[in-house]
């Protein structure tokens, strides 16, 4: 509409003989249009962002999500940005454009989250009787789902170890059972399992569980 304007108060300059003033004002008006453009470029490009965001809604409030470096609970959904917190309790507020044109991880859109970790045993103890017992014990574990269902199996054959990987499935909307908690007490279930059942443990295990959890982000609260 400015540049309208713009344009036909030129046309009427140059009608009455006033050329000069009419270029003058084509060159000024012309120059503050291309400075407004500029200014308003990323305002514009978050909003047409957050309403393609709205439609598609590849994420809701409360839902843990990741874009780019920045991962945490969506706290809030507005035009321009979206506000997630971390779970360290840093509050991000990433233009909804940059959140547009990068991939966006959900972890909790359906509330299912798959996690586990790989201990190792001696290569003397008998894998196949290690591998039933840790499934045993992390079916037995409150917080670990029945569907989809746990898995054990030999990963690797290490120098010294035999490791054997765990994965289960928790959902972390369940409000009796953190993810925080179901992480920490399947590991350890299993790890006096295999203490009490006579298996030779290595001190090298690791946890494959998303590191979204391991800050301690509860769900719920969002």
């Amino acid at each position: 509409m400015v540049a309208v304007s713009l344009v036909g108060l030129a046309v009427a300059l140059n009608l009455v003989g006033l050329a000069g003033v009419a270029t003058g004002l084509l060159a000024g008006g012309g120059m503050t249009a291309v400075v407004l453009a500029f200014a308003f470029r990323g305002i514009g490009e978050n909003l047409l962002a957050g309403l393609f965001l709205a439609f598609s809604r590849p994420f809701e409030v409360g839902h843990l999500v990741r874009s780019g470096e920045h991962e945490g609970i969506v706290r809030a959904i507005a035009l321009r940005n979206t506000h997630i917190r971390t779970a360290d309790g840093r509050d991000i507020y990433i233009p909804n454009a940059l959140i547009f044109n990068e991939p966006v991880v959900n972890f909790t859109r359906d509330g299912l989250l798959r996690a586990g970790y790989t201990c190792g045993i001696d290569w003397s103890d008998l894998a196949a009787r290690a591998r039933q017992l840790l499934l045993d014990t992390v079916r037995g574990v409150p917080g670990v789902l029945e569907t989809p269902a746990p898995a054990v199996w030999i990963s690797d054959l290490a120098a010294n170890t035999v490791d054997l990987t765990v994965h289960f499935w928790l959902d972390v909307l369940d409000p009796a059972h953190t993810p925080l908690a179901v992480r920490s007490d399947a590991p350890d279930a299993c790890r006096r399992a295999l203490v009490e059942g006579g298996f030779t443990v290595s001190s090298n295990v690791s946890s494959n569980i998303n590191v979204a959890l391991t800050g301690g982000l509860d769900v719920r609260g969002a």
